[in-house]
């Protein structure tokens, strides 16, 4: 080269194995820079001569295989030679070859099946995202379609979290019990030596139900406090430990109480209480531009939508997509299962407010909305 300073400046020839696609996307970034701070004021014969000759020796064995609209050179009357070919057609027969003929079809069902590898943090995955919709041609869909993504992660990663929060702290309640009771153990060892028939005033059972939840917890911290029952409707008590009559003798099976059971590894219990179809609260929800009519039940901690509903919210072409596999459980209120066909995330709207909310889905019943979101 004419220069020393060309020669740490040109780019390095181009790798025709591996990513082609991408190596020659670096190659003619890198020759753009060049030729605008190196070869200005040069003619355009002097420039394809530097392109060829920074392309490397396999570069131009390729170039001998391609074809141009316009001839390289042009000959007059007079027998006058004239330079005729550009760098811009160089490149643009350069970037054919290196590029296939895209599937659209195959590179967005990539897009699609892509998920957030176990070690992979957000950002590196959404550039991944980004890196795979270049190639999709969504458009204006592009952003969108991206963050859609990273909102139903963020829900999935926010339901991770609490049951994982709820484990750590079913755990930590078992060994606080657990040393309760060794203490206990030696306190008891000790008095047996001084009095055999004396008890400490509060010693209660480390083991018996409570009778507001069914449950084993530790004192002040029972998860039926503040909840109200689908029995009576006072406060404080599951409806499966009511003590009294029930208002209305008829059962349903359309209210839902939330249980966390961390035996099954965090896997949601869901019972249904005897209540009456009387003075039920319902509320106009939009889903997918389509409004149903969904009851408020405060006293549930999950949301349930019927099948029939899931079918007239979603578009039959997107059910199959839409419909995730669920861990949760429905039990009746005379203890057999109700079957949970699946789970999905709606995208869902009320007086002007827009949400993604997660529901299980059941053959039959009623669609309802629990406490979290009936505030």
């Amino acid at each position: 080269m004419a220069s020393g300073n060309l020669q740490w400046a040109a780019p390095k020839p181009l790798k025709l194995h591996g990513n082609v696609s991408e190596n020659f996307r670096k190659f003619e970034e890198h020759w753009t820079l060049f030729e605008k701070t190196e070869l200005k004021g040069r003619s355009e014969e002097e420039r394809c001569s530097y392109f060829l000759l920074c392309i490397g020796e396999k570069g131009r064995e390729v170039h001998k295989t391609l074809t141009f609209a316009t001839p390289e050179t042009e000959t007059n009357q007079e027998g006058a030679t004239t330079w005729k070919r550009t760098t811009n057609e160089l490149k643009s027969a350069f970037k054919t070859y290196c590029n296939p003929r895209k599937n659209i079809t195959f590179e967005r069902h990539k897009f699609n099946i892509r998920n957030q590898d176990e070690n992979e943090s957000i950002d590196q995955y959404v550039t991944v995202l980004r890196t795979l919709a270049a190639t999709c041609e969504f458009k204006t869909l592009h952003d969108g379609l991206i963050r859609d993504r990273i909102k139903t992660l963020d829900i999935c990663r926010a339901s991770e979290v609490s049951r994982k929060q709820v484990k750590s702290l079913s755990d930590q309640s078992s060994a606080n019990v657990d040393a309760l009771g060794k203490d206990q153990r030696k306190h008891n060892y000790r008095g047996n030596f001084r009095n055999h028939n004396i008890k400490p005033e509060n010693e209660k059972p480390p083991n018996k139900s409570c009778g507001n939840c069914g449950r084993v917890h530790e004192p002040k911290s029972c998860p039926a406090y503040g909840k109200k029952c689908n029995n009576c409707q006072k406060l404080g008590h599951f409806a499966k430990l009511c003590r009294s009559q029930a208002k209305n003798p008829r059962k349903s099976v359309h209210d839902v109480d939330y249980e966390s059971d961390s035996s099954t590894h965090g896997i949601d219990m869901v019972k249904t209480a005897v209540t009456s179809d009387n003075d039920e609260e319902h509320a106009s929800l939009k889903i997918n531009n389509t409004t149903i009519r969904i009851k408020l039940d405060s006293g549930a901690e999950t949301n349930v939508l019927t099948k029939k509903d899931f079918e007239a919210t979603v578009p039959k072409r997107q059910r199959r997509s839409k419909l995730k596999t669920s861990a949760a459980k429905l039990t009746a209120f005379g203890g057999h299962n109700i079957p949970v066909i699946g789970k999905c995330y709606l995208k869902c709207q009320y007086k002007g407010a827009t949400e993604v909310l997660e529901f299980q889905v059941v053959e039959t019943g009623k669609s309802l909305l629990g406490c979290t979101n009936c505030k």
